[in-house]
């Protein structure tokens, strides 16, 4: 029997939570935010370094192998 190290490259997708300002002309229709609203507040989070929590729902989507070596006895 031989023995393999397997290298692996995963996509996890994790829901985060942050509390952010916005300017009071930031007004959301019908409970949606628009695409640009969104990128608004991703620039809001990014730009300002604001800390966020993780809701601990780790879901892996996609694993593939990228790379592998032989383990010697």
């Amino acid at each position: 029997m031989q023995k393999l190290k397997v290298i692996t490259r995963q996509k996890i997708f994790q829901t985060w939570e942050y509390e952010v300002e916005v300017p009071d002309d930031f007004v959301i229709q019908n409970q949606a935010l628009t695409f640009q609203q969104k990128g608004e507040l991703l620039d809001i989070l990014y730009n300002e370094g604001i800390e966020g929590h993780c809701w601990n729902d780790d879901e892996i989507r996609d694993e593939e192998v990228v790379d592998f070596e032989w383990v010697k006895a």
